[in-house]
């Protein structure tokens, strides 16, 4: 079941970055709580929704099929309307975290020890795309951000992990 607009106006309000019950005993309170992903979530007809995609649908109707909404800077609990955006899964996986178990600090860059150099590599398209094969990290990285930026991602990709 989907709530529509005019229903999550009925149940819920925002205000800065909170989605609050509008009615009830809890009115005025913070709706939802978090889940251990870091994400929070609202119950509603026995139905769990993402209070990020309840927020999106008051400002902005409806969310379209096959959308998802992205959190710009990374921090699933900052639910502030500048910070959502609807994105395909395309666009959102253009907005990545850095692993906590990447060992060089950068995304699509490898150090190759047999021959002591760097390989940048970056997927576009569906497509894994080599870069090239570079002496130093600096090098890798220079081509990298490069393709990051012809490919259209996001310039907060590849940011620090945000803290567990």
């Amino acid at each position: 079941m989907r709530l529509k607009e005019h229903q999550l106006a009925e149940y819920f309000s925002y205000a800065n970055g909170q989605l609050l019950w509008s009615g009830g005993f809890n009115k005025g309170k913070e709706a939802g709580s978090p889940r251990p992903d870091g994400y929070r979530i609202v119950n509603k007809f026995k139905v769990q929704y993402y209070v990020h995609r309840v927020i999106w649908c008051l400002h902005h109707g409806e969310l379209l099929d096959g959308m998802q909404i992205d959190h710009i800077n990374g921090n699933r609990l900052d639910n502030r309307i500048v910070n959502l955006r609807a994105v395909t899964a395309a666009e959102n996986n253009k907005n990545l975290a850095l692993s906590d178990a990447n060992r060089i600090g950068v995304l699509g860059i490898q150090f190759n020890t047999k021959h002591g150099n760097f390989t940048a590599r970056i997927r576009a398209n569906r497509t894994l795309i080599t870069l090239g094969t570079f002496g130093t990290l600096l090098d890798a990285v220079a081509a990298r951000k490069s393709a990051e930026l012809s490919f259209g991602f996001h310039p907060n990709h590849g940011r620090q992990p945000r803290a567990a």
